[in-house]
Parts: structure tokens; sequence; C-alpha cells
């Protein structure tokens, strides 16, 4: 299934059916938006927040990955990925990051025909 955009609605999307542990990290910004921040042991906090302008989020979502009986599949590791590591900096912290034009997005561009 294709990635696509669109607006979000975070109150009847997101808020309004959210329970437990999600609906903990909703707030209100002193901007009066609504906000929400993930649950992890890095970044996950009011500092670092998903706010909306002013429940409003513009994204892309990836809504459905097939399971692997539909075809083969590989992982790349993102050249703009974080380390979370104290000591150990990630590539783009070195000052060496891919541009573009390296082609690095090439091999990870394919198309997996699903016949449903």
């Amino acid at each position: 299934m294709p990635v696509v955009g669109r607006m979000l609605n975070m109150t009847t999307e997101i808020f309004d059916i959210a329970d437990g542990p999600l609906l903990q990290t909703f707030f209100v910004s002193p901007s009066n938006n609504m906000c929400f921040h993930g649950k992890c042991s890095y970044y996950c906090d009011t500092s670092h927040a998903v706010c909306g302008s002013p429940d409003t989020l513009e994204g892309s979502f990836a809504a459905f990955l097939p399971s692997r009986e539909f075809g083969n599949r590989k992982v790349w590791r993102h050249p703009w990925r974080r380390s979370y590591h104290k000591r150990r900096k990630a590539q783009w912290e070195q000052g060496s990051v891919p541009t573009v034009d390296a082609g690095w997005c090439n091999p990870a561009i394919f198309l997996i025909r699903i016949n449903l």
C-alpha cells in the first residue's frame, strides 16, 4: 500500500479514541495547540512532542505493510537515523551525510504486486 499525505484531526482521530498510556501523553501547549508525545526511554516528553495547529496535523502515513508471504523485503538503515548513544555519534552528526544524488534511496525503491 502506498504512503500518502493527509490532514489529521488530532481530536477526533486520535484523542477521542485513545486510552491508557497514549491518552496520558496529550496536553495543550502554551500556544493553545493540542500535542502528544511518545512513550519511550529517549526523547519522549513534552519538549519533544508532536503538536497540531491547533489540533490539525499534516503528514504522511503508512497504513499497511503486507506479510512476508506476499514478498520478501529488506531493511535499509536510514542515513539520518539517531544513534541514541552518549559516545557514539550518528553519521549525520559526524558531517558525513550522503547527498540525495548519491543514489542512497535507489536500492530501497521497489514495487511488490499483491493480488488480493
